[in-house]
């Protein structure tokens, strides 16, 4: 599969809300690593993840920028769009507005199984979700070409 299209789709799982387009483009052993999943999940961890996401962000959608190939591994920054309103990990619902900038490092050297560091701040996660002066509704946005 072509890397631009591994990557749209990859997005547009997680896009989906369906656990299984999520772990259909992961493959059996993808896992996915990042700051609240440190030892990584993969296949029902990895759907119990996702479904608690889209659990606390109903509304929940990641808006991935251009990607960057290099060798076997696709780099894409975003920004993770959502309101939070369900509990994420003990963090109670509070109905703020959340957009978290972030990196995710696909390697797809292994066909047909994706490994994927997600890079984010958490503690600016839980900044946005707990301070009522939530600066998510300011949209940040990615400056073109600023890898």
């Amino acid at each position: 599969m072509d890397m631009v299209k591994l990557a749209d789709r990859y997005f547009d799982s997680w896009n989906s809300h369906h656990t299984g387009s999520v772990l259909k483009v992961f493959g059996p052993g993808g896992t996915l690593c990042g700051p609240l999943a440190l030892h990584g999940v993969t296949g029902s961890e990895l759907a119990s993840y996702a479904n608690r996401l889209w659990r606390a962000f109903p509304d929940f959608f990641v808006q991935a920028e251009q990607p960057v190939f290099c060798s076997k591994r696709v780099y894409v920054e975003w920004i993770l769009r959502g309101t939070h309103e369900g509990e994420l990990f003990g963090w109670s619902a509070t109905g703020r507005p959340v957009a978290l900038k972030g990196v995710d490092v696909i390697d797809c050297r292994i066909p047909r199984r994706l490994m994927v560091r997600s890079f984010y701040d958490a503690l600016e996660l839980w900044r946005q979700i707990q301070s009522p002066e939530s600066t998510a509704a300011a949209s940040p946005t990615l400056p073109p070409g600023d890898i």
